[in-house]
């Protein structure tokens, strides 16, 4: 059901986006029903994991997600780590990413050439703390679009990309990249 959903938001996004933001149905569906259907998959995790997803806050976003936290780790995407499902919703594919918070580096260092260096050397440590998963990360950009910051702070994230034709919905191993 999840890999149907995720479709559904793949497939449907752009068509949607063209309609109000506020009250959206979509949205809805997207913020409420996507979210439970993931979390039913991590009932009998021993851990906790937070489940949120999300086309945007107070309008569309540029590329809608479905993000999964470890809350020792973090609870938002703006700080720590995370594993996320991103939709480019112009090529209707859905990645899955290891992607790092961007926005308390930033505010600490600035958003300049220190904040790249410590956020490209915290992509550097994640990837050796996860050795089984290392050689399918990938620096190159995952998802192209017009919005330059979202792409700026794309390229500073730290990802294992497949499609999600060729995956099995959250992988029982792609949580272990959170413990």
């Amino acid at each position: 059901m999840l890999h149907e959903y995720l479709s559904r938001l793949a497939r449907d996004y752009v068509f949607e986006r063209s309609k109000n933001f506020s009250g959206s149905e979509f949205g809805n569906f997207v913020r409420h029903d996507i979210a439970i259907e993931a979390k039913k998959r991590l009932l009998f995790l021993p851990y906790e994991v937070e489940v949120k997803a999300s086309v945007g806050q107070s309008r569309w976003a540029a590329v809608p997600w479905l993000a999964f936290f470890d809350p020792l780790i973090t609870d938002t995407a703006t700080r720590g780590f995370y594993v996320v499902y991103l939709i480019n919703a112009q090529t209707e594919e859905i990645v899955l990413s290891l992607n790092q918070g961007t926005t308390e580096v930033y505010r600490e260092f600035g958003e300049n050439d220190k904040g790249r260096k410590i956020l490209a050397r915290r992509a550097v440590d994640l990837t050796e703390r996860v050795p089984e998963f290392s050689e399918k990360f990938s620096a190159d950009p995952l998802i192209s679009v017009r919005a330059k910051i979202f792409q700026q702070d794309m390229l500073r994230g730290m990802r294992s990309e497949k499609s999600i034709r060729q995956m099995q919905l959250i992988p029982s191993n792609s949580m272990k990249i959170l413990k």
